[in-house]
């Protein structure tokens, strides 16, 4: 993937450039979950505030309505209709509350964005998993599709416990990889997640093997693999070897790592 070379929640709106780079003074920070959420990731939250206000980001921290009973519809939900506020041309980066800034440099993180146009969502793909911790969306009209989707098929879903709202997003993402793909990775006993994510990995492993890629693309997405340095989550090796993702997505702070500059 070419990239820019000069990030419970948080999105950033990068403005659009011919060159494919973004500006980082039309960024805007949201980061949306509960109080006690805000209260137990205080610092997690200031470690992103530091961030945007350094790199001259606007910054907004938004509380779930709390009326749905679940905080993964509420997730989706946040995203959703801040995509559908964005205007459109620009970056939505959305960051779970439990994630650290994790490098000296507080505008390095824009190495991920891509400037191939076809990538209008980017996310993580574990082996085990898609990570919906961080997610960079380029505001377009196929993006907000395809979160409608993902929000759709998350407020339709009765589930809400462990990665709901990430196998709801699998899901729509085998829709478009997959033209047959005919719902089978969505089982009616949803306690039993693992059978999905399995059902979702086996569907996709092929292609990896196949094309030796450094991720899944198809327009509108492209999901990064570990060693992406994009975050830690389920990314055990990269910290064995060596791997400094941008974004540590962590419960307990990291008290060692200073704040960017």
């Amino acid at each position: 993937m070419n990239r820019c070379r000069n990030i419970y929640f948080v999105c950033f709106l990068l403005s659009s450039t011919t060159g494919g780079c973004a500006n980082s003074d039309r960024i805007h920070v949201f980061q949306s979950g509960t109080e006690l959420f805000f209260n137990g990731y205080e610092k997690h939250i200031e470690s992103i505030r530091h961030m945007a206000s350094t790199i001259n980001a606007t910054y907004l921290l938004h509380t779930f309505r709390g009326d749905t009973g679940c905080m993964f519809l509420e997730k989706v939900e946040a995203i959703h209709n801040q995509l559908q506020r964005t205007e459109l041309g620009g970056w939505l980066i959305y960051i779970d509350l439990d994630v650290q800034y994790n490098h000296k440099s507080c505008s390095k993180w824009l190495e991920l964005v891509p400037e191939d146009d076809q990538c209008h969502f980017v996310g993580l793909l574990s082996p085990w998993h898609l990570n919906s911790g961080v997610l960079l969306i380029r505001v377009t009209k196929e993006a907000r599709e395809l979160v409608k989707q993902w929000y759709d098929v998350q407020n339709k879903s009765l589930f809400c416990k462990g990665p709901a709202d990430q196998l709801a997003l699998q899901n729509v993402i085998l829709r478009y990889q997959f033209p047959d793909y005919q719902e089978e990775c969505i089982f009616e006993n949803k306690e039993d997640f693992t059978h999905m994510d399995k059902c979702f990995m086996e569907k996709l492993n092929p292609i990896f093997h196949n094309n030796h890629k450094e991720e899944v693309r198809h327009n509108p997405y492209c999901l990064l693999r570990c060693g992406s340095k994009l975050q830690t989550r389920d990314c055990p090796r990269d910290m064995i070897e060596g791997v400094a993702p941008y974004f540590r997505h962590e419960k307990k702070y990291n008290l060692s790592i200073p704040l960017c500059s």
